[in-house]
């Protein structure tokens, strides 16, 4: 991504330093996913798109709990998006129907083909 994105003068700046700047850590993460009220996972929309999508990308977690805490990272980077990223429109691979997990900013939604999207970092050939 950086060399695609340097080939096209594109801007970018990694997560790591503004997850720095606002705090946001994985033992942040796992203190907020332990402090969820019971049946919590149940009210949020979209929840087994959400579970659907881990089951695709995740190995080390359960489908369900890698759903909860993905849900919960978002929540937590979406106010630090918002602050650094007030005047730009955000890019997002995925489905609209997952607003909710992004920035209140305006978004650009990529597919590959209709109804999918291939984001960048989990493809492994190129094309």
């Amino acid at each position: 991504m950086e060399k695609i994105f340097k080939k096209f003068d594109f801007k970018f700046i990694y997560l790591d330093p503004l997850w720095k700047k606002y705090g946001i850590n994985f033992e942040k993460i796992d203190a907020i996913f332990g402090q969820q009220e019971k049946n919590w996972w149940s009210k949020i929309e979209n929840h087994k798109m959400i579970e659907n999508n881990a089951k695709n990308r995740n190995t080390r977690l359960s489908q369900k709990i890698a759903a909860q805490k993905y849900y919960i990272m978002r929540s937590v980077e979406k106010e630090m998006l918002e602050k650094e990223f007030s005047d730009s429109i955000f890019h997002a691979f995925s489905d609209s129907k997952l607003r909710e997990v992004l920035p209140n900013l305006p978004t650009l939604y990529f597919y590959a083909r209709k109804g999918w999207s291939d984001t960048p970092w989990f493809v492994t050939e190129e094309r």
